[in-house]
């Protein structure tokens, strides 16, 4: 299963498990329209390890931080 960040403010706000009901990923596609163009979102599935809300992201690589 993909997992996405929603970014704000160079932070993770919450995570989104990005599959269907039936159990299937969603594609990078379909998640880019399920939400406002102005929404970040970036895939964290492989990343090790998983990053948590609160996580600052910064040139392309998250860090541990503070909520």
């Amino acid at each position: 299963m993909r997992k996405y960040a929603e970014m704000k403010y160079g932070k993770i706000h919450s995570i989104f498990p990005a599959e269907n009901y039936k159990g299937e990923s969603f594609t990078q596609e379909q998640v880019r329209n399920m939400f406002s163009p102005d929404t970040m979102m970036v895939e964290i599935t492989n990343i090790s390890p998983l990053p948590k809300v609160g996580w600052v992201y910064e040139n392309g690589v998250f860090k541990e931080g503070n909520i």
